[in-house]
This record gives structure tokens, C-alpha cells and sequence, in this order.
């Protein structure tokens, strides 16, 4: 569970980034 909420956080961390740089 710990490791797929830090998935989970580094992937919406990701997508709201290339979509500022989109």
C-alpha cells in the first residue's frame, strides 16, 4: 500500500507538470 501511494503521488506529480509545460 506504501509504495503504491508513492507511486500514486509521484505520477499525479508528473502529469500536472507536463500539462503546466504543455
Amino acid at each position: 500500500m506504501g509504495d503504491l501511494t508513492a507511486l500514486n503521488a509521484i505520477f499525479a506529480k508528473v502529469v500536472s507538470e507536463a500539462r503546466e509545460s504543455a
